[in-house]
């Protein structure tokens, strides 16, 4: 063998050499199996004089992707704590606090189910999702929240400030949804798989938002109201109920 070619696998002491060793293209899950059972394989026959490392390129993606992904759980509850945070510090309230929250730990779980239905695997795109849905579900949760607010301090009972609510606002609510979902409609038509379950899951997540806005939301509204106390403007007295 050529020198030139020799330096690529041995070292000029002779001390240390590469093996390359050649896969078909695995999936993440796949090629994570693959590298634990040739460690393992290694450990087990190699000879005691020798010290042998299973490093490379494929090494260092599965640890990648590994890190990235396996923290979504964090991600999702830290965003979740913050929004909280943000949210009792500006209504010095808990239960209005942690009523826009609610209907986006649903989505959470609804999202995690659809994936598992379509057998979409959790890539660096996809594990932020928990976090994306937090920042645009809570943004419609939140204006749907505060007009029914506006209408409870009018006098009206809450079955009647939810209905004024959505009919007041939920049209800004479905614009805002259906643009958000036309711009990331873009992403399906990608041949990058990655991108295009990513964009697939986006729309699911932002339609979710948009019916537990719609649907979910007022019946959380109504249900939790009687731990709100809310002034009205026609008088001193606290409208309950």
């Amino acid at each position: 063998m050529p020198e030139e070619q020799l330096k690529l696998f041995i070292n000029e002491e002779r001390n240390k050499s590469v093996i390359n060793v050649g896969i078909k293209h695995l999936e993440a899950e796949q090629l994570q199996t693959f590298i634990t059972e040739t460690k393992e394989y290694v450990a087990g026959n190699k000879p005691d004089d020798i010290s042998a490392t299973i490093t490379g390129k494929a090494v260092v993606d599965v640890e990648m992707v590994t890190a990235l992904t396996t923290g979504r759980y964090k991600m999702t509850l830290l965003g979740m704590g913050l929004v909280f945070l943000v949210l009792l510090l500006i209504y010095r309230h808990p239960i209005k606090a942690f009523i826009p929250l609610l209907p986006i730990v649903f989505i959470v779980g609804w999202s995690g189910g659809v994936m598992y239905l379509f057998n979409i695997d959790y890539t660096p795109l996809t594990a932020t999702l928990g976090a994306l849905i937090i920042g645009i579900g809570t943004e419609f949760t939140i204006l749907i929240m505060e007009r029914f607010y506006e209408e409870r301090k009018k006098g009206f009972k809450s079955r009647e400030a939810i209905l004024t609510a959505n009919e007041k606002i939920g049209k800004a609510i479905f614009a805002s949804a259906f643009t958000t979902i036309g711009g990331f409609s873009a992403l399906l038509i990608s041949d990058f798989v990655i991108l295009s379950n990513f964009g697939m899951m986006i729309l699911v997540n932002i339609s979710f938002a948009l019916l537990s806005t719609i649907i979910v939301l007022p019946t959380i509204l109504v249900i939790l109201d009687r731990f709100v106390r809310t002034k009205s403007d026609k008088g001193t007295e606290f409208v309950t109920g």
